[in-house]
């Protein structure tokens, strides 16, 4: 007890001898305001659909296909415009992957008040022999000329790991095909305890056996005994 007093004593007056290291320069508080992002909002597609999906449509048939790559322009964020011309950009030699679009699927990946993503699936004519291929197309709203408009300012290649996409009938049918493979786990997890159960009855049904056999051995070993022993010598 008196070494552990003394090392004690010898800890607190090392703390209260050794000055704390100072604060930081760069971790002082300073009173210089910082910028304030503010987390945009969820918002319902379905009132923006028809404008949303006609800039879409006309992007792809012109940027996309290559096909009046100039009418593209008026459709194009300042993200996008960035390093072009008109003339330049007509010329088609833009940031935006080319592929001959004959027909397009789409599907909402996400739509909040001034950002909204669309996962659109690409499919040329079926003698072209080429895959589809996914996109992710984000538009952004800005405002001019006193109303707001949706410009394109990205268009991304993203393959769809789930295999299925397109119209609600196809998400539909996805969402049942996993609800029928959910329902058949189910009924694998089902089979575990009726399996312990059942082993648990063999089991039982071993040691009762096992029980009956000692029983009548040991009875026989009795009355044996008691035979031979009550026989004259």
């Amino acid at each position: 007890m008196g070494a552990f007093v003394a090392l004690a004593g010898l800890v607190a007056g090392l703390i209260i001898a050794l000055p704390s290291p100072g604060t930081p320069k760069e971790a002082r508080v300073t009173n210089v305001k910082g910028d304030v992002v503010k987390e945009d909002k969820p918002h319902e597609f379905a009132t923006r659909a028809v404008t949303v999906l006609t800039v879409a449509k006309k992007f792809i048939l012109t940027a996309v296909r290559r096909r009046h790559t100039a009418d593209s322009w008026p459709l194009l964020a300042p993200s996008m415009r960035r390093g072009y011309t008109r003339a330049s950009w007509a010329k088609g030699d833009i940031p935006v992957p080319p592929f001959p679009v004959d027909t397009a699927k789409w599907r909402v990946g996400y739509s909040f008040k001034k950002e909204i993503e669309l996962q659109v699936a690409l499919f040329a004519k079926p003698q072209q022999h080429i895959r589809p291929v996914v996109f992710d197309l984000t538009l952004r709203r800005f405002k001019g000329d006193g109303h707001y408009r949706w410009l394109v300012s990205s268009f991304l290649p993203t393959p769809d790991p789930t295999g299925e996409f397109g119209s609600s009938s196809s998400r539909v049918s996805a969402a049942a095909r996993a609800a029928k493979s959910e329902a058949h786990a189910s009924q694998m997890w089902l089979l575990f305890p009726v399996g312990i159960f059942g082993l648990l009855l063999v089991v039982v049904a071993a040691l009762g056996i096992r029980s009956w056999r000692g029983a009548r051995v040991y009875r026989a070993y009795i009355k044996d005994r008691y035979t031979s022993s009550s026989r004259p010598s």
